[in-house]
This record gives structure tokens, C-alpha cells and sequence, in this order.
């Protein structure tokens, strides 16, 4: 259950960042740590159902959909980026890239402490970026899942990332679709509501069409790690053996802000054990690049 000052203290934070054009440098290497929580079937089972994964055969097995791990994130990464002396601008704020590492296989049951660090704030042409680096370990303290999530917020003589329908950029760095295969998955109008309590990623961004406007977004978004979700869940079936066990490292960049209610399209390179993808809507928009997914025996 989400508690009304979990709901709004985003708002509250947007607000008071709306105006702020610089990260503050000097909160470079604060970490934040969790406390150890179990992953319970109940909740392994909604972020599966939030993800379009109901009912995945392999969790009568006791293992979990490995995306699941971003809920264990949530917490320490809101308490990075809501830091109060961050200044983190949440209306300039875009998940840029995202890598997961797993070194064990996510299983219902297991429990998990997670360690979070603000390992990097790297200034660019397009604005400031934010790295997150992130382990999260067994009470037998082992290992679990590694990997960065990194934040960029557009300076402000940048406008929003584009939404038009026809972007000529995209379309130029669009490799020839005749060298894929392909693979589809639905979303649907209230997947980022249901995404939202499944997975804690509160962002007002997602559910409340106000603070999307305020963005220049048409509307809510869906979540990029939603997107990646069901993309994974994809290749996990298509190229895995259903065999969440057998993940060993995903990792992408979200390029634009995929819209819930479209159908969206994988486009796959197939090396060795790695596969290279991409994702696009059914506008033809490209909203995930650069991916790469490895699998093990």
C-alpha cells in the first residue's frame, strides 16, 4: 500500500527543483543502503502481471522474473534523487541508460539488501548526468545482482526529447530491418497505474497527465524499466528457454519515452550467446537502443 505522503512527496520535489539547472557535485559517493526484504510471491506475481507476464511457468519452479530486482531498487535510488541538496530537476529528468548484472538467479523466498551509490555526476553537451551504481547481496552475503542506472536532466537551453511521429534523426540510425528477427509485445492504457504499484517506482511522470505536460510530453509515460521489463520477458522466452536462470547481463539505452497503449516491435541480433536489440513502436519510434542481452548455458 502506498501511503499519502509517498504520493505526494514527489510532487513536492518537482516542485521545488522546477527551477534548479545544476546537480550539486559535492554529493558525489553518498550511498544509501536498504534494509534485508524477502521477495514474497504475491508480490513477484504482480510485477510479472504488470509487466504482461501473468502467469511465467517457471515460478511454480520458485524462481522470479529477474526484472523483479527493480523493486528492490526503488527505495535507495528515491532517496539519492530526492536527496534535498541534489537539486535534482525531475521535469528535465530522463532515464537515460540502464545495466544488470546477475550473479545468482533471482528465487522466491531469497532475501535481499540493497547498496546504492551516487558513483558519478558527468556534465555533457546535452546536460549533466547522474550515475547510480548498485549491488544488491543475500543475507549470506553473496552477490546477487549488480549494475548502473544513469539519470541525464537536459540543460536548460535543451528542449524535451522530441515525440514527433516523423523524426528523421531516428530514422537515419535505424539499421536495415532485413538483418533481424523480430518479436512483439501489447501494452496497454493502465499498465504504468498497475506498473506503478508493482514495481514502487512512484514517478508522477508515468500517472498524472499534469506533471507529463508540465515535462512537454503529450502525457503519462510508461516506465522505461516497464518497457525493459516486457522486452526481456520477450527475449527470455523467445531466445532463453522460458529460463530466467540462464540470464546473465541486460543492459540498453532508453532513446524516447514510450507511450502505453501501443504495440512495439524487437528487433534482435542473434551472436553466439549475446543477443543485440532494439525496440520501436507501432509509430515507428525508436525507444530503446544500444541493447545487448547475454544468456549462459
Amino acid at each position: 500500500m502506498i501511503s499519502i505522503v509517498e504520493k505526494l512527496l514527489p510532487f513536492w520535489t518537482i516542485g521545488k527543483n522546477s527551477f534548479s539547472t545544476s546537480l550539486n557535485h559535492e554529493l558525489t559517493g553518498i550511498n544509501v543502503q536498504s534494509g534485508f526484504e524477502t521477495i514474497e510471491t504475491r508480490d513477484a506475481a504482480a510485477y510479472a502481471k504488470a509487466t504482461n507476464s501473468p502467469e511465467p511457468s517457471y515460478m511454480e519452479e520458485g524462481l522470479c522474473p529477474p526484472m523483479f530486482v527493480t523493486r528492490f531498487l526503488m527505495k535507495p535510488m528515491k532517496d539519492i534523487l530526492l536527496h534535498p541538496e541534489l537539486r535534482m530537476n525531475f521535469l528535465r529528468m530522463l532515464h537515460g541508460e540502464q545495466t544488470f548484472i546477475f550473479h545468482k538467479t533471482l528465487k522466491i523466498g531469497m532475501r535481499l539488501q540493497t547498496s546504492a551509490t551516487l558513483s558519478a555526476i558527468r556534465r555533457t553537451s546535452a546536460g549533466e548526468i547522474a550515475d547510480i551504481s548498485f549491488e544488491l547481496s543475500d543475507d549470506q552475503g553473496q552477490l546477487v545482482v549488480s549494475g548502473l542506472s544513469s539519470f541525464i536532466v537536459l540543460s536548460s537551453e535543451d528542449k524535451p526529447p522530441p515525440t514527433t511521429e516523423n523524426d528523421e534523426e531516428e530514422k537515419q540510425d535505424r539499421t536495415d530491418e532485413t538483418r533481424y528477427s523480430s518479436r512483439e509485445f501489447e501494452t496497454t492504457k493502465a499498465q504504468p497505474e498497475a506498473y506503478a504499484a508493482a514495481s514502487r517506482d512512484n514517478n508522477p511522470i508515468h500517472t498524472s497527465a499534469i506533471v507529463a505536460r508540465l515535462a512537454g510530453l503529450p502525457g503519462p509515460i510508461m516506465h522505461g524499466l516497464c518497457t525493459m521489463a516486457m522486452t526481456v520477458n520477450t527475449l527470455i522466452a523467445a531466445y532463453g528457454g522460458n529460463d530466467p536462470g540462464r540470464l546473465r547481463s541486460v543492459s540498453l539505452r532508453f532513446r524516447k519515452p514510450a507511450f502505453p497503449g501501443r504495440r512495439h516491435k524487437i528487433h534482435v541480433i542473434a551472436t553466439d550467446q549475446k543477443l543485440e536489440f532494439s525496440v520501436e513502436d507501432n509509430r515507428d519510434r525508436q525507444v530503446i537502443s544500444r541493447g545487448l542481452i547475454e544468456f549462459g548455458s
